[in-house]
């Protein structure tokens, strides 16, 4: 203990003493009693360094979190030396941390008797003013935290566990270029594990994955062995991180990475290759069916439920498969073919897996060749409109068209509509594109005003990403005047995945339409969101069945039962419902017994051109063919 009254004396030779005894014999008292002396029997200035250094080092003072060292000159400057517990604000204002209101804060002077020492406690500016002429000699301040809290306490109740600071002129460009060193190497391992790792999900990135491939590839070479990659691309993951932010789209990724690791074994690596692309590298497998039987179980675990922001979301994932050999022999012709594989389970209506074959590198070469067509194709006159009939089952006549968008491009042939939408939503070119639509269809609106006494609604497709532009019911009601057309001829047609967040932006957009008098109608519905409370908060008049679950009504009877309840629901909600992707009479029956509104497909009519239109208006629509 030290308090006033404290006095250390009989002066320590430590130059008789060797490593082993200073660690024996010397307490804590003992050691700094050791430290003051050395300034006094030292007179060499780089002999007493080195004597300071090791007794520092042997005792671990420099590990300890409340010392540290520091420099003071001639102006009594004090400057940072050498500390690992240090914080950054006091290295730079240590001037502001010694001196407190009070004065309480104390310094011990080594050279306070030439014979004995005899630490002397005073304030810091009597210690300062004491001083003023040198400071070049070994000094201590002690500073007690239960004074700088109470300020009142006169002496230190525990001598080395209230040190917080030493101050000692020592060290200085070695303390510090060590300091700097460890920073250095620390810093330069941080950049190489950033380089290899993605920051999110701290998996191999997509430069590591290539490597780690490449080293898998010739590993099984060597030892004549298999492996398999498989690419895995989360459908409509853009859709969830328009809807809710990143934040929370990188949620669902980190989740996602973590089941997925659940999955490899120790031979098997999972990377993420960017964005909402995964890979995962299988090392040796015996069975044949093994990465087939991997990718179902990444799809199955994929297909669990994730809750976040206290709502639980759903996604699929279309997945690619490639074989080593079979499928190349070098990482960048795997990698190619199973992307290749992995845009052909998207084409198949994805959440499904592919193993690559030859001739999809000839589809992903077409499929690159469309989108570099796409962005002239506004410029060119190649796409047409088409429209398909919508009946209504009670009074047995059309009650409105929806339009379908077909292009017949010169070079590439017919263009599929599925591929048209998918490239144009991926690469923004759908806004344009639906400003085209929505103008054509208004002017085919008013040009069958002017040759038919009918009146004639038209039911467009609107994308989520042109719903959401922030000039979208500008743009719209300008199409409209220039086109002299009423908004009640229109019908817009919203997908489930517009309503993945219950978006407050989506429901202001369709009250705007509906307070315009756009009829606004749910198209393909069961294939998205899961919730139903938006048919509940939205303006919608109608929804559309998807023929997924229409072509099975008369074959199935789960599918059946499935599609009764969702007449049901509707009608429980006051909606109409549009049965689409009708084939034959039985199953317009059975629709008709359920109380289905209204129904669309190839029983009635394909998709026509305008011409052909009119001319099907001639007719009576055949209920019983």
């Amino acid at each position: 203990m030290l308090d006033k009254k404290t006095k250390i004396t009989a002066p320590l030779n430590l130059s008789s003493l060797r490593v082993e005894e200073l660690n024996k014999h010397l307490s804590e008292q003992d050691l700094l009693r050791a430290f003051l002396e050395l300034s006094r029997q030292e007179p060499d200035e780089a002999l007493l360094k080195n004597k300071l250094f090791f007794l520092l080092n042997q005792h671990g003072l420099l590990k300890n979190k409340k010392m540290a060292l520091w420099q003071v000159d001639k102006k009594n400057n004090f400057s940072f030396i050498a500390s690992q517990h240090i914080d950054d604000n006091l290295k730079k204002h240590l001037s502001s941390r010694i001196c407190y209101e009070d004065n309480s804060a104390t310094f011990l002077h080594a050279r306070a008797a030439p014979h004995s020492l005899n630490p002397e406690l005073v304030p810091i500016d009597v210690y300062l003013e004491r001083t003023s002429q040198s400071l070049l000699g070994i000094s201590f301040w002690f500073e007690n935290e239960d004074l700088i809290h109470k300020l009142h306490t006169p002496f230190f109740k525990d001598l080395f566990t209230l040190v917080n600071l030493i101050i000692v002129k020592a060290f200085y460009k070695r303390s510090l270029n060590k300091d700097i060193e460890r920073q250095k190497r620390d810093y330069e391992a941080l950049l190489r594990h950033q380089a290899r790792y993605d920051s999110l999900t701290d998996l191999p990135n997509r430069f590591h994955g290539f490597a780690q491939l490449e080293q898998a590839i010739g590993s099984a070479q060597a030892q004549d062995k298999k492996l398999a990659i498989l690419f895995l691309d989360l459908d409509e993951f853009k859709q969830i991180n328009d809807a809710m932010g990143h934040i929370v789209g990188d949620l669902l990724l980190k989740i996602l990475a973590k089941r997925y690791l659940t999955l490899m074994r120790p031979v098997d690596t999972l990377v993420r290759l960017g964005g909402d692309e995964f890979m995962i590298i299988l090392g040796e497998f015996v069975e044949q069916t093994y990465p087939e039987e991997l990718a179902q179980k990444c799809q199955e675990q994929c297909l669990r439920p994730f809750k976040l922001e206290e709502e639980e979301f759903f996604i699929s994932s279309s997945i690619g498969i490639a074989l080593y050999p079979e499928h190349g022999d070098d990482a960048k012709t795997l990698m190619c073919h199973a992307d290749a594989a992995m845009y052909q389970s998207k084409m198949r209506g994805r959440n499904n897996w592919t193993v690559f074959i030859n001739n999809m590198m000839d589809a992903a070469s077409h499929r690159m060749r469309i989108k570099t067509e796409l962005y002239q194709v506004l410029n060119r006159d190649e796409l047409e409109l088409y429209y398909q009939p919508i009946i209504d089952m009670v009074e047995q006549k059309v009650f409105s068209v929806e339009a379908l968008l077909r292009w017949h491009s010169s070079t590439l042939g017919i263009v599929s509509p599925e591929q048209i939408i998918s490239l144009a939503e991926e690469t923004g070119l759908i806004v344009p594109l639906g400003y085209w639509v929505l103008s054509k269809v208004c002017a085919d609106l008013k040009k069958w005003q002017r040759i038919r006494p009918e009146q004639i609604k038209i039911a467009v497709n609107i994308s989520i990403i042109q719903l959401k532009q922030d000039d979208f019911i500008e743009q719209v009601q300008a199409i409209l005047k220039q086109r002299e057309v009423h908004p009640e001829a229109l019908i817009f047609e919203i997908t489930e995945s517009a309503f993945i967040d219950d978006s407050l932006l989506i429901l202001e957009r369709l009250n705007r339409l509906n307070q315009m008098g756009i009829e606004c109608s749910l198209d393909d519905f069961g294939m998205g969101y899961s919730s139903l409370n938006y048919l509940r908060s939205y303006p919608f008049k109608s929804l559309k069945i998807d023929r997924v679950f229409i072509q099975g009504i008369d074959s199935n009877e789960n599918d059946l039962n499935l599609v009764h309840g969702m007449v049901s629901m509707a009608k429980n909600l006051r909606l109409s419902v549009i049965a689409e992707g009708i084939e034959n009479n039985r199953q317009l029956e059975l629709l008709m017994k359920m109380g289905c509104d209204m129904a669309q497909g190839w029983y009635f009519a394909k998709a026509l051109h305008f011409k052909d239109l009119v001319l099907f208006f001639n007719k009576a629509v055949n209920f019983n063919k």
